[in-house]
């Protein structure tokens, strides 16, 4: 085409190379699959905190029992230094219960404090 040069309606004035566009809709595809994969592996990390404060809880219970047990027995009582590893034991299962809420709460904020968002309702 010269300068100036009439052109019919719908004649083809120049041509963009897509490449770069396609590169960049690929690109923000694939950011898009690994935000998504990142929302569900974040709800499955929150399903698996809670069940394993479910199982800590119940060892803590456990431990509370076999405690009592032991320090209400009048044979058991005779032998104190007995029920310090059961202390222990118990002292151990809480902490395991109370890393475990903490575990859950960091999950839950990472899923926006809603555990059923939809995944492309996440904000990432």
């Amino acid at each position: 085409m010269k300068e100036n040069q009439q052109v019919k309606a719908g004649a083809v004035l120049f041509k963009l190379d897509q490449a770069p566009f396609q590169i960049a809709l690929d690109q923000a595809n694939a950011a898009l699959s690994a935000a998504r994969l990142s929302v569900e592996q974040l709800r499955v990390n929150y399903t698996t905190a809670q069940a394993k404060l479910a199982a800590d809880q119940q060892t803590l219970v456990i431990q509370q029992r076999t405690q009592a047990r032991t320090t209400t027995s009048p044979a058991r009582r005779r032998n104190r230094g007995r029920c310090r590893p059961r202390a222990a034991a118990v002292q151990q299962a809480q902490a395991a219960v109370t890393l475990d809420q903490q575990a859950i709460a960091g999950a839950l904020a990472a899923l926006n404090g809603d555990p059923n968002i939809k995944t492309d309702d996440h904000p990432s």
